[in-house]
């Protein structure tokens, strides 16, 4: 039996990216949808909610200091919907999502099911999906 290839694309940080601007949604998704060999995208950023806010801008810049002041931007964060529906035009669909959330108690990262900060999510070509 033949081997078959496929591509894995992880990419973090989309809230610079093509997300930010309904026109110009998609232009790195297109891209990838037209390679030879696509099948799985990893996305994770950090999702535009109230929340998201208070941890990553007014706790992690400001109260903590962990990183420099203006760093992260709101207006550019991206909703998991956003992402989806963008991928969902360019032939890929949602296989998995999950949260990623700071501890501070045990000073780790840990894997939870709260998409309001930060989120993972995991896609596949819609032709890899099994119906």
């Amino acid at each position: 039996m033949g081997h078959q290839l496929h591509m894995i694309i992880g990419w973090r940080r989309v809230y610079g990216g093509p997300w930010c601007c309904p026109h110009r949604s998609g232009s790195c998704a297109l891209s990838w949808a037209d390679s030879a060999h696509r099948s799985f995208m990893l996305v994770g950023t950090l999702n535009r909610t109230l929340r998201s806010y208070v941890t990553a801008i007014i706790g992690a810049e400001y109260v903590l200091g962990w990183l420099p002041r203006g760093t992260h931007d709101w207006h550019k964060f991206v909703r998991p919907a956003e992402v989806e529906f963008t991928l969902k035009r360019y032939g890929f669909a949602i296989a998995e999502s999950c949260g990623v959330a700071f501890n501070p108690l045990t000073m780790r990262w840990v894997i939870n099911m709260d998409l309001s900060t930060n989120y993972l999510q995991f896609y596949r070509a819609r032709d890899d999906i099994q119906m």
